[in-house]
């Protein structure tokens, strides 16, 4: 089936059971909630974008573990 229309408005509850995509933007006014992974090329808020998110005092490459203590 397809739905060809400027604006559909469903009112209540909706479920899909299979895969959902867009060609566009989504907008929320609700919280979004996932049970699997959240995938993304990017994902940024007003003032954040994660793919260039670093922190500048953050050592570089694998962190070690502790450290025994000494005698």
């Amino acid at each position: 089936m397809t739905l060809d229309a400027e604006n559909v408005k469903i009112t209540g509850k909706l479920d899909v059971d299979g895969d959902i995509s867009s060609a566009g933007n989504i907008a929320s006014d609700g919280e979004i909630e996932a049970s699997g992974k959240v995938k993304g090329s990017d994902f940024a808020t007003l003032t954040l974008t994660f793919s260039k998110h670093m922190h500048p005092t953050a050592a570089q490459g694998a962190p070690s573990g502790p450290q025994p203590l000494a005698p």
